[in-house]
């Protein structure tokens, strides 16, 4: 919180990543008709990577990574 009459600095710039753990089946389920459950988990699995790859490269940002819970059974 601000204290009225200090001059506050420009926000810091993030970049918030979401994912979800690469199941087959539960990501890229409308690619799954085409390339079947195995191949879309690994194609966002591979996405997942190039974002982070590309996230991990920038200045000046905060990077945040958000991930789902995995499911123990």
């Amino acid at each position: 919180m601000a204290i009225p009459g200090e001059k506050c600095g420009p926000a810091p710039r993030r970049l918030l990543v979401f994912d979800r753990v690469p199941e087959p089946g539960r990501v890229k389920t409308r690619l799954i008709p085409t390339l079947g459950a195995a191949a879309a988990a690994a194609l966002y699995q591979r996405l997942l990577y190039d974002t982070l790859k590309s996230a991990a490269g920038m200045t000046d940002v905060q990077v945040e990574f958000w991930c789902d819970a995995i499911d123990e059974e």
